[in-house]
C-alpha cells in the first residue's frame, strides 16, 4: 500500500530550520515536513516506514540578531578577526532547543542558559560548532544523545520533536466524550465551553514578531496589559515641557532625584507619573 500527502501543514513545526532545503511543490510544502507527516501517518495506518535521513540532527531555530546583548556574546570571541568577517546586526544565528529534563550542562542554571551560534545552513557542522551562552558569554559544545559529557549541552533532535508532535494533546478542544483530550485520544473532537469570570484588557492577542521576521525577542512572549485607572496616573505639562529645555538635563535630573532619561522625556513632552512631574515643578518653580 502506497501513502502521498498531498497537502502537508507545517503549524507546530514552522519554527524549526529546515534540515533540508529542498521544496515539495506537490504538497505545497518543505519537503522535510511533508516527510515528517508521511512518517507520522504511516504509523497510524500500521505502514511500515523509513527514519529520515535528518531524524538525528539537532533540532534548530534560526534568528536574527535584534539585541545588542546577543551581539555583545557574539563579537566578545571575534575580536582577532577583521571586520567583514565578525558577526554583525540582524545577522542570522542557529540556537538549539534543548532537552527539557536533561539537556543543561552540570553545574549550570536551566532558567539562564540559551545557546546560541553564527548561522550556517549546513547540519554537517551543527554537533561540531561551539555556542555561547547569552545569559554568561561561556561557550559549550553539544553532545549527542546518550553519549554526551556533564559539560556539554544535548540538544532535542528532529525525532525527538516529531515524536511529541504526534502525540500532542490538543488543548483547545474536547475528546469525543467530553473530557479533557490526552495523547490517545481520537475520534470527532467536540467544542470546549468557554466561561468569562472577568474582564481584562490586554493588546493584541496575536505578537507580530511571528509574522515579521525570526527575531529571538520572540523567546521572551510579553502581554501587554492595561489596567483600570492606569493612565490616570500618567500626565504631560506643555509649561513643565518648555521650562525643562531652559535647565541643563544633569543639573535638573540630580536637583530633582530623577534620571536623565526622565528629564529627557520632559524635554520632548511625553507622559510623566504625576508624582515624577511634581518633582520636577518643585525644582523649576523658582527659576
Amino acid at each position: 500500500m502506497t501513502l502521498k500527502v498531498v497537502k502537508a501543514s507545517a503549524h507546530g513545526l514552522g519554527f524549526l530550520y529546515p534540515p533540508e532545503p529542498e521544496f515539495d511543490s506537490s504538497a505545497e510544502a518543505p519537503a522535510w515536513v511533508v516527510e515528517a507527516w508521511e512518517w507520522i501517518l504511516r504509523e497510524v495506518a500500521g505502514l511500515p516506514r523509513k527514519t529520515p535521513s535528518w531524524f538525528d540532527l539537532p533540532a534548530m531555530m534560526r534568528f536574527t540578531i535584534t539585541t545588542p546583548q546577543v551581539l555583545k556574546v557574539l563579537q566578545a570571541r571575534q575580536r582577532e578577526l577583521p571586520y567583514r568577517d565578525r558577526t554583525k546586526s540582524f545577522n542570522f544565528i542557529m540556537s538549539p532547543i534543548l532537552d527539557d529534563l536533561c539537556g543543561h550542562p552540570i553545574g549550570t542554571d536551566s532558567n539562564r542558559f540559551m545557546l546560541i551560534a553564527p548561522f550556517t545552513s549546513d547540519p554537517s557542522r551543527w554537533y561540531a560548532m561551539l555556542y555561547v551562552n547569552v545569559h554568561d558569554g561561556k561557550e559549550y559544545s553539544l553532545g549527542r544523545p546518550g553519549t554526551r559529557l556533564n559539560f556539554e549541552a544535548e540538544p532535542k533532535t528532529y525525532g525527538d520533536v516529531l515524536n511529541q508532535y504526534g502525540r500532542h494533546p490538543e488543548a483547545k478542544s474536547l475528546a469525543p466524550d467530553g473530557n479533557t483530550c490526552t495523547p490517545q485520544t481520537q475520534g470527532l473532537l467536540r467544542r470546549t465551553p468557554v466561561m468569562a469570570d472577568s474582564v481584562r484588557y490586554i493588546g493584541k492577542e496575536a505578537d507580530r514578531r511571528w509574522e515579521q521576521g525570526e527575531d529571538i525577542s520572540m523567546l521572551d512572549p510579553f502581554v501587554l496589559e492595561y489596567r483600570p485607572n492606569e493612565t490616570a496616573k500618567l500626565v504631560t505639562d506643555p509649561v513643565l515641557q518648555r521650562r525643562a529645555c531652559e535647565i541643563s538635563i544633569r543639573a535638573l535630573a540630580k536637583a530633582a532625584g530623577v534620571s536623565d532619561k526622565t528629564v529627557k522625556a520632559a524635554r520632548k513632552g511625553q507622559r510623566l507619573r504625576k508624582s515624577t512631574a511634581e518633582k520636577l515643578s518643585k525644582i523649576l518653580r523658582p527659576l
